[in-house]
């Protein structure tokens, strides 16, 4: 189905016993959904692995949006308040530093994790390397 070799190398690794974890981390990542769903669903892994490694996988990502969704909205009612606007102002560019620092962490663990996931399932399988760029 895949004539490409890194194509088919990710496919065995998707499909063998670290596919939650690849699946996991995938999901950390800023790859689009479309593309891994289609690698994903193409790939032999298992439902309920697929499942709960996306559940998890988008878990942290999607509690820093409620988190950041309620602070902006508790944040306009601070800087209504003329009393508390400069405080309001200086605590809502910290929380958003500090949400986006730890997406940019988070992603970038992911990444490596993946990558390191990826690599040494192809020399548990083949022997030899090949070049993956994730």
């Amino acid at each position: 189905m895949i004539k490409n070799e890194t194509g088919r190398a990710i496919l065995r690794v998707i499909s063998g016993p670290k596919a939650f974890r690849v699946v996991l981390f995938t999901r950390l990542t800023p790859i689009p959904f479309g593309l891994q769903n289609v690698i994903f669903g193409i790939s032999s892994i298992q439902a309920r692995d697929y499942h709960l490694a996306t559940f998890l996988g988008l878990l942290p990502a999607q509690t820093i949006n409620v988190y950041l969704g309620s602070t902006l909205r508790s944040m306009h009612e601070v800087l209504n308040d003329h009393s508390s606007k400069v405080t309001g102002y200086i605590s809502f560019v910290i929380e958003v530093i500090c949400g986006v620092a730890l997406m940019f962490w988070v992603v970038q663990k992911a990444r490596k994790e993946l990558s390191e996931t990826l690599l040494n399932s192809d020399y548990e399988n083949d022997g030899k390397p090949i070049d993956i760029q994730v």
